[in-house]
């Protein structure tokens, strides 16, 4: 399992070589790669959560990187899951106030 951060330990070095003019601002959330079995997980977080996932990584056995990427992958399943959920019951209930009825059948001309 890798983690990658985008979070640089000196960030007025960063936008010196950017030649950026203004001072540098810490960045509010930090991007974290994580490499999955099978995907790669993008966790947009603050400096705190890309510094304890790489806290966790630093001292990481197969054994434990394994398990620790199988419960990430559930959290990830899950969160996809709870979000299809919220987006269901949002278009059910957007739906539901919608006035609807079928037309029925059509009337006849007079002749």
């Amino acid at each position: 399992m890798i983690f990658m951060s985008s979070h640089d330990s000196n960030p007025a070095a960063a936008s010196a070589a950017l030649g950026a003019a203004a001072p540098a601002k810490k960045p509010r959330l930090v991007k974290t790669e994580v490499q999955l079995v099978t995907s790669k997980v993008s966790i947009y977080a603050g400096k705190n959560v890309a510094d304890a996932l790489r806290e966790v990584s630093d001292d990481m056995t197969i054994y434990k990187s394994v398990r620790l990427a199988q419960v990430l992958e559930a959290a990830y399943a899950q969160g996809r899951k709870d979000g299809a959920r919220e987006v269901k019951q949002a278009f059910e209930t957007c739906m539901a106030t919608i006035p609807h009825a079928n037309p029925g059948r059509p009337k006849k001309r007079k002749k």
